[in-house]
């Protein structure tokens, strides 16, 4: 079974009102599916993050590498940054042309800067009914800075207190959306290949509807009817469906400015509560952008709250709260029913691929010095998440869906984490599931 102290994964299988009609995805018959880089047929366990073969070529008519390159998916960021060796960078005559690039992974706390750098990326080389080529912008760096605490793009290369890395080696495909308007102002969705498709498999291109469906296996790249069905009238079981907005705190009554070939939507709404279990009163829910991100570790989480909501609690110096908190993430729509994805309770033991929610969670206030006004909460969930449950984006309709693994699923015996069969291959205990 598992500890005490995990209160379980929570996930009402109710859908939201008849968002998605039928006939969404009429017409839309191109897909194709970028595989994890993994033991055929095996899926990804989580314990790390999730790589598949890329291919970088400057033309459409140019003849790739014969040997892949392997790319980091991170759900953290959006474009792809490379070195310079990956993508055949010519110091000499690209920088004339180039802009000048920053990527700011703010839990990561890193800088990368560099050059935007255009070229053709390609997936699944070498069979024909796979085939994804995308003509997307690359930063090919020149510096990584780690240990970059605060930044914004003012500084430009700069970040005081930081380090730079003697061997910024960096192979990292950011596919994420809404990231623009927390800390990667450059990260807007034009630089994310996988919404700048000009070749999905063998279908024709007119019939591609962008989109994607992460899960254990890999990218579901193309959305249609099946791969989105209709969500069903309020009280039937399926995904949880949520619209995006704009920034984070909008309403989404509206879709933001376009921008080529879809909009720059916001992250996933919803709430997040942290309760510290010496206080007798309840925390309030606080309304939050929330992130399910690939590129962070299973065993932490990373939460920013008003200075108000982090004084009740008990942290230590580096801001990870202390044993006993429990923490709880919604996700929904403000005005609209929130659906609990889950609650845990914070520990400091560490186990590092079998667990299903964080062991180490970190809350923490924007320092007015850096942020004036304080940003917007937010909640970074991490990596563990999708081991719960796979993901999807709609750019065209601006809908997020989750959709619960069905081990969760109400009056379904519960059983050992698939995870786990065969052996975790980390060295640790695997553990039963717990309701």
């Amino acid at each position: 079974m598992l500890p005490r102290r995990v209160t379980g994964l929570a996930i009402s299988l109710l859908a939201l009102p008849y968002l998605a009609l039928a006939g969404d995805y009429d017409g839309c018959t191109t897909v194709s599916q970028i595989p994890w880089l993994n033991t055929a047929n095996d899926p990804w366990d989580w314990g790390l993050s999730p790589r598949v073969a890329v291919w970088f070529t400057k033309r459409d008519t140019d003849v790739p590498a014969r040997l892949p390159l392997e790319y980091q998916v991170d759900t953290g960021s959006c474009g792809i940054i490379a070195t310079k060796d990956d993508v055949k960078f010519d110091d000499l005559t690209e920088k004339i042309t180039a802009n000048i690039g920053y990527q700011w992974l703010s839990s990561s706390e890193i800088l990368y800067t560099g050059w935007w750098v255009w070229r053709w990326v390609w997936f699944n080389k070498g069979d024909p009914a796979k085939e994804v080529k995308s003509y997307v912008q690359v930063l090919a760096i020149d510096q990584k800075l780690t240990k970059c605490e605060h930044w914004d793009p003012s500084q430009g290369a700069s970040c005081t207190g930081s380090t730079p890395d003697p061997n910024p080696k960096t192979q990292l495909m950011g596919i994420s959306w809404g990231r623009m308007y927390d800390g990667q102002p450059q990260g807007d969705p034009t630089r994310n290949p996988l919404l700048q498709v000009k070749k999905a498999g063998s279908g024709d291109i007119n019939h591609f509807c962008p989109g994607w469906i992460l899960d254990s296996y890999g990218i579901n790249l193309g959305l249609d009817n099946t791969r989105w069905p209709p969500g069903g009238p309020p009280g039937s079981e399926g995904p949880i469906e949520v619209k995006l907005g704009t920034d984070p705190g909008a309403d989404p009554a509206a879709p933001p400015s376009p921008v080529p070939y879809h909009y720059a939507w916001g992250e996933i709404p919803g709430c997040v509560q942290v309760q510290n279990p010496t206080d007798t009163s309840p925390e309030p829910c606080v309304e939050a952008s929330i992130l399910l991100d690939t590129g962070m570790n299973p065993d932490k989480a990373s939460i920013r709250l008003p200075q108000s909501n982090v004084n009740t609690l008990s942290r230590t110096g580096s801001h990870e709260l202390n044993p006993g908190h429990t923490v709880t993430v919604k996700v929904g729509n403000r005005g609209w029913t929130l659906w609990q994805i889950e609650t845990y309770t914070n520990n400091d033991t560490p186990f590092y691929n079998c667990d299903i929610t964080p062991e180490k969670t970190t809350v923490y206030a924007d320092d007015p010095m850096y942020h004036s006004p304080a940003r917007f909460p937010f909640a970074n969930v991490g990596r563990h998440a999708y081991r719960r449950m796979d993901t999807g984006f709609d750019p065209r309709r601006g809908r997020a869906r989750i959709i619960p693994h069905p081990l969760l699923q109400p009056g379904v015996p519960q059983k050992l984490d698939p995870y786990c069969v065969g052996g975790c291959g980390m060295g640790c205990a695997c553990r039963a599931c717990s309701p």
